[in-house]
């Protein structure tokens, strides 16, 4: 599967399934949620740019690495 560019300098991409969230992290040491797409994966338009993200977050001064759901 393809996946499209969320986030310029992103290193770091976890979906949660549970609440359709997305969560990026990257060189700008934000935390940015973005909403899971609503679209069938067959419909996506994958060159196109997404949405702009719905929260964000200051990370650690060394950004983030890891993370996890409960």
């Amino acid at each position: 599967m393809a996946y499209r560019k969320v986030d310029r300098g992103s290193n770091l991409i976890m979906a949660n399934f549970f609440t359709g969230e997305i969560f990026v992290t990257g060189e700008d040491k934000l935390l940015k949620k973005y909403e899971y797409p609503t679209e069938k994966v067959e419909l996506i338009d994958f060159k196109r740019a997404p949405p702009p993200p719905i929260e964000e977050l200051l990370s650690h001064s060394i950004g983030t690495t890891s993370w996890d759901f409960s």
